[in-house]
């Protein structure tokens, strides 16, 4: 009777294992369409799915989202028509189980209409998103950060491999740019510039050796190299212009993921079904740090500590445009210890903003935006001589920057742009260094700086 039963359940778990097997995972690849300059949604686009047997398309509904629904995972190119508006290919998109994938389409109109020709030819995927940009610029992809070799999921890192750009030889990910100098390169999230958005920042310096940018908030951003726009003032090298994408405003998603860098968790959704709005949170900490908590020693008496936080709320209105609320920042410290010897120090970097979106006519929108910039750096030197703690130096720095800006795009036609706008800058900070004096046996007091500079920028482009 055992013998029986030991069968009979080893057909039923063979077809319980049979059935898995035949059941082929899908889900939803969806998104908006846009006009790169009115920023209006475009009606009645033609999608398909390249490669595709039968051939899968859809076109956009009256707010410019379309929906690729129920399709098996794995990589899929995505083309776009749309009449008196150029071509748009969109590759190797991944497509997992756990999570949809929403994309963030701009499209190009046409300056103007010819009889028909077919060219075969290779698209230009790296395209620039700001159509003020002339030469020097590429757009990238949150698939190209964790697919090129060697770029930890860090934009900086993967643009090394660019034509003349080449990584900082110390291991950070600092870049360096046809030569200049890596403290000329300018770091934007959302259109807000920022010092430094890396873990471990010096003063002045323009990386680190990890990103506090997650590449699974991220969405496609520009590298420029030379030549950019007037609107990025400040910079000589070039500039890192970075987009955080929106939450998912149909489904609710929740994701865990753990890697040699961090653990990090990500939860994004709709804030309800009667709303377009979305919202989109992440968080992340150090894998050393778990495991050393855990009794795990894997990195030495030095264990590298941090943690960082994105989020990005997308909320539209009626008659009032569409506002935006995001924030990315991080902290990190690290502890050494040798003979007679230790320092501690670390950084923190943070940056919250509103921005708000206003089209005054299918053709004009008006573009304003607040926000706040934190930055610290902290660094301690202690003589640990007969038992006792002597304090040798101190040395810090802490600055806030509150901007407001705006500005006007104005789509006169196919051939004709217009950009143009102002942003004000307040910066306060507080500098202090302390070294200790062996002579007289105390610790001197050798800078201590606080105030306050404020920085205006105005610019026009015209295209």
């Amino acid at each position: 009777m055992k013998k029986l039963f030991f069968k009979t359940g080893g057909i039923v778990l063979l077809l319980l294992c049979a059935n898995l097997q035949a059941q082929t995972l899908k889900q939803t690849i969806r998104g908006t369409i846009t006009d790169v300059d009115s920023k209006t949604p475009l009606v009645g686009v033609t999608l398909y799915l390249d490669s595709t047997d039968p051939l899968v398309g859809t076109i956009t509904d009256n707010n410019g989202n379309f929906a690729f629904k129920k399709m098996p995972v794995g990589r899929y190119t995505v083309i776009v028509n749309y009449i008196g508006y150029e071509s748009k290919v969109i590759p190797n998109i991944l497509l997992g189980a756990g999570k949809e994938v929403n994309l963030s389409i701009e499209m190009t109109e046409e300056v103007t209409k010819l009889e028909e020709v077919v060219v075969t030819a290779r698209k230009n995927k790296g395209e620039p998103l700001n159509e003020m940009a002339s030469v020097s610029a590429r757009s990238f992809t949150v698939e190209e950060t964790q697919r090129f070799a060697g770029s930890f999921n860090d934009p900086a890192r993967m643009a090394s491999s660019y034509a003349g750009v080449m990584g900082s030889p110390d291991g950070n990910n600092e870049i360096i740019i046809r030569g200049n100098s890596p403290r000329g390169l300018q770091w934007r999230i959302e259109g807000v510039p920022v010092p430094n958005p890396n873990h471990y920042a010096e003063e002045g310096a323009t990386g680190g050796p990890i990103s506090i940018l997650n590449s699974s908030t991220l969405a496609n951003s520009d590298f420029f190299t030379g030549a950019f726009p007037a609107e990025f003032g400040n910079a000589y090298s070039g500039v890192f212009d970075i987009n955080l994408r929106k939450g998912n405003n149909y489904k609710r998603e929740y994701s865990i993921q753990a890697g040699v860098i961090g653990f990090d968790a990500t939860a994004e959704g709709p804030f309800s079904k009667n709303n377009n709005g979305s919202y989109l949170f992440n968080v992340r900490y150090s894998s050393l740090a778990v495991l050393t908590g855990l009794g795990i020693k894997v990195a030495g008496d030095a264990v590298p500590k941090f943690s960082d936080f994105t989020f990005n709320t997308y909320l539209p209105t009626k008659n009032n445009g569409s506002f935006q609320v995001f924030g990315v920042g991080g902290t990190s410290s690290i502890r050494f210890e040798e003979t007679n010897w230790k320092g501690w120090g670390g950084s923190s970097m943070a940056v919250v903003g509103l921005n708000h979106i206003y089209p005054i006519n299918p053709s004009t929108y008006v573009r304003s935006g607040i926000s706040y910039i934190y930055t610290q750096n902290i660094w301690e030197d202690y003589n640990t001589e007969n038992n006792q703690e002597l304090l040798l130096d101190k040395t810090g720095f802490n600055y806030h920057t509150y901007r407001l800006s705006t500005e006007i795009t104005k789509k006169f036609s196919a051939r004709h742009t217009i950009k143009t706008g102002v942003s004000a800058d307040i910066i306060r900070y507080d500098l202090y260094y302390d070294d200790y004096d062996y002579y007289l046996e105390r610790l001197d007091n050798i800078l201590t700086e606080n105030d306050k500079a404020e920085q205006g920028n105005a610019y026009f482009n015209y295209k």
